[in-house]
């Protein structure tokens, strides 16, 4: 199943994980009793070990800090925090508007 997972909880006397989510699909909260749960994997910027040439500033993790006052470059998306596909785009939306009132502030 391909969903939003709201809740993780292990039951302290089988051990089985329960999982609490929400059908991406049908848009129903499900409550699975599971062996396993892959959720997303860990996300890493490229920037962690080789910053960008140009005057931006990163996170303690690699991922670029937006400098609203100085302008100019804004990240989006995985550029600056984890994010799905989804809110990548919301955030993309939102910075493009930023950019936008930052040239007419000039």
């Amino acid at each position: 199943m391909k969903g939003k997972v709201a809740e993780v909880s292990e039951d302290p006397n089988s051990g089985n994980i329960t999982l609490v989510a929400e059908n991406a699909v049908t848009g129903e909260k499900i409550r699975q009793t599971v062996d396993l749960a892959v959720l997303a994997t860990g996300m890493q910027p490229t920037a962690v070990n080789a910053k960008l040439p140009a005057d931006l500033n990163y996170n303690a993790d690699g991922f670029i800090i937006n400098d609203f006052e100085k302008g100019g470059m804004f990240a989006t998306g995985c550029a600056n925090k984890p994010v799905d596909v989804v809110s990548s785009n919301q955030n993309a939306t939102g910075m493009a508007l930023k950019a936008i009132q930052t040239l007419v502030r000039r």
